[in-house]
């Protein structure tokens, strides 16, 4: 009896041990579709429609939009991943989908379908992956609908001031309690999707649906930036203005947005902006004026090429905290075509400027600037900018441009 008993209980572990193996793996196979990138997403979706087997399926499923709409019709920006155009209309907001593929929804008779599939396991198998295909598809639609819905100010006007603090718990929850998803919004299966894919907003520019999801602190920075790009503004007007200290622009960033920093916050915002103190400010007010509106300060790496900055032209700043001790920490002004394969190149040695290796190879850091025309032109005016300021060109720029 015993030997029994214990047979009985090692089977029902077995059982639940079998069951709780196959919710994992149905988890890990969906995690794992959902990390495709999309012009891989697009190829497996058009190859399961291509297939014999689908044809057989059209009795039994219905291929549906989730949009609505008819796809943009665009070439694939290189490094990104370019899920579609954030387009406004007189229903207001809407994503069109860059593909079909991303639009595609498959409507199943399921009463049907077990009988259709039950003696033809290729069949089973076919059904299996456009269930994939309709997962991720529903989720990312709902997904997107969420941040238009939740960041509309920012969309239809384009300035960051407009953003709304949104984390991604709080767009789960959101998802989840709208019922407009029929797909779990996990915040992990969220974040696959967030980390991405990208958008072409109303006024041209393509984001990160990521930077759709900001952090408090970015959006401090956001603030920070805009009071520091006024007061530049103002201290060119005017000779007798000072610059505003931390606690100064604290004080302002409460008045203006309601939000409320403390002084190291602000002093390491304005760090990560670039932007020194107030005391230095006066004497590098020329450069500074120069290189308003240029990203953050961020850490030269291949992560953070290919996920912050976007394809196209634009001018960059280098730095290096290893600078020779009688300059600043600014090493290197330029400008390209392709601004990710140049940072790139630089990052690997491959610029063919020989004095940038050490700086690059001992932990460089970068802000850039986007432009659509004339990047060399502009190049030029905050080279001779940085010249105007430090009397010196940066150390490591063998010519002027």
């Amino acid at each position: 009896m015993p030997v029994v008993s214990h047979a009985r209980r090692g089977h029902k572990r077995n059982a639940t041990a079998s069951r709780i193996d196959s919710r994992l793996l149905g988890r890990i196979v969906v995690a794992r579709f959902l990390n495709l990138p999309l012009r891989a997403f697009e190829r497996c979706a058009r190859n399961l429609e291509q297939s014999s087997h689908f044809q057989e399926l059209r009795s039994v499923m219905r291929v549906a939009s989730l949009s609505g709409l008819s796809p943009l019709d665009i070439a694939p920006v290189h490094g990104h991943s370019l899920l579609g155009a954030v387009e406004s209309s007189d229903q207001g907001l809407a994503l069109r989908y860059a593909s079909l593929a991303f639009d595609r929804e498959y409507l199943f008779d399921e009463a049907a379908l077990v009988e259709r599939t039950a003696k033809n396991p290729a069949l089973a198998r076919l059904v299996g992956h456009l269930r994939l295909v309709n997962t991720r598809n529903r989720l990312t639609h709902a997904l997107v609908r969420a941040l238009i819905d939740a960041q509309a100010g920012y969309l239809q006007s384009g300035d960051p001031l407009r953003l709304r603090a949104l984390s991604q718990a709080a767009l789960a929850r959101k998802l989840r309690a709208s019922g407009t998803c029929p797909v779990d919004a996990d915040p992990s299966r969220l974040s696959r999707l967030l980390r991405c894919l990208a958008v072409r907003l109303p006024d041209d520019e393509i984001v990160l649906l990521r930077s759709l999801c900001p952090t408090t602190r970015s959006l401090h920075r956001h603030y920070v930036g805009h009071i520091l790009k006024r007061e530049q503004a103002a201290l060119m007007e005017s000779e007798s203005l000072t610059p505003m200290t931390d606690r100064e622009i604290a004080r302002a960033a409460l008045c203006e947005f309601g939000a409320r920093l403390l002084t190291r916050t602000v002093s390491y915002i304005r760090r990560d902006l670039g932007i020194p103190a107030a005391r230095e400010r006066r004497h590098r007010s020329k450069y500074l004026a120069a290189t308003a509106g240029f990203s953050p300060v961020m850490p030269l790496s291949e992560e953070v090429l290919r996920e912050r900055v976007p394809p196209g032209p634009g001018v960059y700043e280098l730095r290096c905290d290893q600078a020779p001790p009688d300059t600043c920490s600014i090493i290197y002004l330029g400008s390209a075509r392709d601004l990710p394969k140049r940072l790139v190149e630089h990052l690997r040695g491959y610029s063919g400027n020989v004095l940038l290796r050490p700086y690059v190879e001992g932990g460089a850091r970068f802000r850039y600037l986007r432009v659509t025309e004339d990047w060399r032109g502009i190049e030029r005016t905050v080279y001779r900018a940085f010249c105007a300021t430090f009397d010196r060109p940066p150390v490591c720029n063998r010519l002027s441009p």
